[in-house]
């Protein structure tokens, strides 16, 4: 079942990266040593809803996006299963497509 939401603004890596990380310091890691990716993801899974994400298979964005004085219509999709996106932005004159 994929889940749906509507965004102003495409998500970009750095958001996704710092929400990543204030997800694991919220855990209150004791030592970066000692953390592993592994556990750093499995604690923000847990922080974040756990098992419940599990029947999520897809997650499917849409907003706008603006640039060089146009604006697009702008969509992606996410497999969570194999980690597999498509990202399309359609700015009537011209599409971008990322897969």
């Amino acid at each position: 079942m994929p889940m749906r939401h509507k965004n102003h603004e495409p998500p970009t890596m750095i958001r996704v990266i710092q929400t990543l990380l204030l997800a694991a310091l919220l855990c209150g890691s004791t030592s970066a040593d000692s953390a592993t990716a592994s556990s750093v993801l499995a604690r923000v899974r847990e922080a974040s809803g756990g098992a419940a994400w599990s029947p999520v298979g897809e997650i499917f964005s849409e907003g706008q996006e603006a640039a060089v004085g146009l604006t697009a219509a702008w969509r992606l999709r996410e497999d969570l299963r194999n980690g597999r996106f498509a990202q399309t932005s359609n700015f009537a004159v011209f599409r971008t497509a990322d897969v």
